[in-house]
């Protein structure tokens, strides 16, 4: 899978690959806090999607990332979050990041957390206590089991399911 970046801008730059001058942290404007954060990372120059995604959100422009594993996707959303859309005097969640499976979900919010370290910031994760079959049988527009049905009856069942 390649790396792509997109933006609802038509005139979006790729990054060359072909050994231009490197860019570093720095030279992409980020808060003394959050450049500490990531060099405290041990990052020293940011990956690909970061290059081609951090001036995209600085510029306030939608972005839609895909790329493969280990390329630096959460720090490309992460950064800007911490570096300049979020603010640390608000006191409720600014950002929800949603990730299909627990372990990510702890991988993408001890990394974030890392990067908001020097912020104010906090990160929390929040995941459902019970597995995702349990938990998708009490949705609502899940299709009713028979169980399901027991446990949860209506009152009058709907005339075309009637007996």
């Amino acid at each position: 899978m390649s790396d792509q970046a997109t933006s609802n801008s038509p005139s979006v730059e790729q990054p060359s690959g072909d050994g231009s001058p490197k860019t570093t942290f720095a030279d992409l404007g980020l808060k003394p806090e959050v450049l500490k954060a990531v060099t405290d990372m041990g990052f020293v120059e940011p990956m690909d999607v970061q290059r081609a995604t951090i001036p995209m959100a600085r510029e306030g422009r939608d972005i839609l990332v895909q790329s493969r594993t280990g390329s630096g996707k959460t720090a490309a959303f992460a950064i800007p979050f911490a570096d300049w859309i979020a603010d640390p005097k608000e006191g409720y969640p600014q950002a929800i990041v949603l990730l299909p499976t627990r372990e990510l979900a702890l991988q993408v919010a001890a990394e974030t957390a890392r990067i908001c370290a020097n912020t104010g910031l906090a990160v929390v994760p929040s995941m459902a206590a019970r597995p995702w079959a349990v938990r998708s049988s009490n949705f609502a527009l899940a299709p009713k089991s028979s169980a399901n049905a027991r446990a949860h009856p209506r009152p009058h069942p709907p005339r075309h399911l009637a007996a």
